[in-house]
């Protein structure tokens, strides 16, 4: 049987008139605290039990008009008592667990007796809960294990063991402790639920009232249950108060009716329908709250795709914190010399610094910091701070860091082609391809004439950037031999010795950055997106399942495709 309309005719309980129609199995109510949830399922409880002992007088019939069909889905007449109703609450209700121990044999035996009894309430479960288990391990090993496999295990995630004597176990403990044991309450109302459940206290076509199912529950399990439910309850009608997204989602969006109050404090019901967004919104706010549910709740690789698309809308933020174990700043140290004259290019906040100098095995060297301007004078004064600061933190004179065109020509007459290396760490992506022979002349300028370029960057990003208009550019070993008119063995390439850190360090002399001009940028840009096309295609070869690493592998390399192809087109 179910309840296939409800018509509210007039205010009642704070309930605006509104019409529910065409409900079916499930009818699942949504809405913030207090838009009448509760209240219209008692409502619909009340008047559920009053028909089914009479067919007229409710003090309820002159505000609400409730419509019922049999099982054949044949509407049944108001005038009509419906004898055969069976209408179960199955709420949270925190009673406790009586022991079995209380009880001679006799009750034990009985206990599944009670249970199937047709007057067996919830409430009851409570009572006979341990009895039935302990009937089970003694006599009836055979339904132990049904229940065992239909309904302990899937919603307990424990099965019912015997123990010594056919001493009944759950959760590791003998059942005549368990009233004692401190339980969780999503614990005993699933105990008392997979009783129920395997005993048929839930008739095939009753009616059951669950009021905030999901309280104590796992996920996991709660969608388990409901799936049991849907089964067992084929012909009868389960009505659902519930806040929980992903109970929603388990249903058909014409299951699901939003309960509303307005600015009078008036509640009513619509139908979810198609206007799931609005639904939403008003469950979980604006759109920002959404969409990072629905990331959370994606695979692996279509969330790590998403958001690196965002992030590459984003313009780059400069990292501060640095680590001992940093990856990139631990390349670079291994390629300092003791006295070394070190042009930190890009310094940001002072993260290799940073890390150069929590490290126990630190040289003395002579460090100079170099800085572009930022895109905002606010945003350059933080980051100058925070490198000055980390600078005098280890005992470095401020006047060892320039920032801006002016400023680096007193750097280059400071140390004029004297520095032994420059270090450009996690900043060559971020330098538009526009720049990269502006870049290369000036920090030549910088090097005395035995002097490196070191490079170091991640092989592929894991989080996506927007260091300018055209995007990042990683330039692998293939790319930076095109760029400076050389072959792989003219420069050194070292690789992370930890292969999925995936950082390389490229050591450049000071004689092939002369051999960069716009011809060797527009064939590096070319090699890019050759070398990121190849990738893409590898990656959609493979038939591997999908992970957040290969999901961040596509995105890198699409984006890289992107770009390089939007550089070179214009």
């Amino acid at each position: 049987m179910r309840i296939v309309k409800v018509e509210i005719k007039t205010e009642i309980s704070g309930l605006s008139p509104f019409i529910m129609g065409d409900l079916g199995q499930f009818v699942v109510l949504a809405g913030e605290n207090g838009s009448g949830k509760t209240r219209l399922l008692k409502m619909l409880e009340e008047n559920a039990k009053f028909r089914k002992n009479k067919a007229c007088g409710n003090k309820l019939d002159e505000f609400i008009n409730i419509s019922y069909t049999d099982n054949k889905g044949s509407l049944i007449e108001e005038d009509v008592v419906i004898t055969g109703l069976s209408i179960s609450n199955y709420s949270h209700s925190d009673l406790p667990l009586q022991p079995a121990s209380d009880f001679p044999p006799y009750v034990i035996n009985v206990s599944k007796n009670n249970l199937q009894d047709p007057k067996c309430n919830f409430g009851q479960t409570a009572q006979e809960a341990l009895l039935y288990l302990t009937r089970l391990s003694r006599y009836e090993h055979d339904e132990m294990q049904i229940f065992n496999e239909q309904y302990c295990k899937p919603l307990l995630g424990y099965p019912l063991e015997c123990g010594e004597r056919n001493e009944p176990l759950l959760f590791g403990y003998p059942i005549s402790e368990l009233s004692k044991k401190p339980l969780s309450p999503g614990q005993k109302y699933l105990l008392r639920l997979c009783v129920a459940l395997n005993c048929n206290v839930i008739p095939k076509d009753g009616i059951l009232f669950l009021d905030e199912p999901e309280t104590h529950l796992h996920p996991k399990v709660l969608l388990n249950l409901f799936d049991k439910l849907k089964n067992m309850v084929n012909l009868g009608q389960i009505w659902i108060a519930t806040h929980s997204i992903e109970l929603i989602s388990h249903f058909w969006h014409s299951d699901v009716w939003y309960m509303i109050r307005d600015e009078h404090q008036k509640c009513s019901a619509k139908p979810m329908g198609s206007k799931s967004k609005e639904i939403l919104q008003e469950i979980l706010g604006d759109e920002i709250k959404r969409y990072h549910l629905h990331q959370f709740v994606t695979s692996p690789d279509i969330f790590v795709i998403n958001a690196f698309a965002v992030e590459c809308l984003c313009h780059s933020k400069v990292v501060q914190e640095a680590k001992e174990n940093d990856p990139t700043a631990s390349q670079a140290r291994g390629q300092i010399q003791k006295d070394d004259i070190i042009v930190d290019y890009g310094a940001g906040k002072g993260r290799f610094l940073e890390s150069y100098y929590s490290c126990y095995d630190r040289l003395e060297i002579n460090y100079y910091a170099y800085d572009e301007p930022e895109r905002s004078e606010e945003d350059g004064k933080n980051i100058a701070d925070c490198c000055i600061a980390t600078m005098r933190k280890y005992g470095i004179s401020a006047d060892n860091y320039y920032k801006g065109t002016e400023c680096f020509e007193a750097l280059v007459s400071v140390i004029p082609e004297k520095a032994n290396k420059v270090l450009l760490i996690n900043v060559l992506h971020e330098i538009n391809p526009n720049q990269w022979e502006e870049t290369f002349k000036k920090i030549n300028r910088l090097l005395n004439n035995d002097g490196y370029l070191v490079i170091v960057e991640r092989e592929e990003l894991t989080v996506g950037e927007k260091p300018s208009d055209s995007g990042f550019f990683v330039l692998q070993k293939e790319s930076l031999c095109v760029l400076f008119a050389c072959k792989p063995i003219d420069f050194e390439t070292i690789s992370h010795p930890n292969e999925s850190k995936k950082v390389v360090t490229h050591i450049i002399p000071k004689r092939l950055l002369e051999c960069i001009n716009k011809k060797t940028v527009k064939g590096a840009i070319d090699k890019i997106k050759e070398i990121a096309e190849a990738k893409i295609r590898r990656l959609k070869e493979q038939t591997a399942e999908s992970s957040w690493e290969r999901g961040v592998a596509l995105a890198f390399w699409s984006h890289q495709f992107i770009n390089a192809y939007l550089f070179n087109s214009r």
